[in-house]
């Protein structure tokens, strides 16, 4: 999509940037209609600060039987470097740092099998 004017967004879709798809053409659903396997969707989103791109380390989508009997949205987990801070794992999520309001899940709170990833 092109901006006009000088106008730029601010922020980015972590995952988009990540695996350098466009939106519309995602390769990895999000989401699965009412649980079923055959209307798979990509409609959760994470963005960051444009500034942070360049630090984004890692993007998955939760999957497998465990997430599947939670709900019909799988986990978005982004990791971010920052800088003097240790890794942040933020599923569906952003970051409170610099005037931003920002929420993070402790990784203690996802399944067991899906904390060693």
């Amino acid at each position: 999509m092109a901006w006009s004017g000088s106008w730029r967004p601010s922020a980015l879709s972590a995952y988009h940037h990540f695996f350098r798809e466009a939106h519309g053409a995602e390769s990895q659903p999000t989401l699965y209609l009412q649980r079923n396997p055959l209307k798979p969707y990509h409609i959760d989103y994470c963005f960051i600060p444009e500034a942070w791109r360049i630090r984004l380390s890692r993007v998955e989508i939760g999957s497998g039987d465990i997430w599947a009997a939670q709900s019909d949205h799988r986990p978005l987990v982004i990791d971010v470097d920052l800088p003097g801070d240790s890794r942040v794992s933020m599923p569906n999520n952003t970051l409170q740092r610099s005037g931003m309001n920002v929420r993070c899940e402790p990784r203690g709170s996802w399944p067991a099998d899906e904390r060693e990833r």
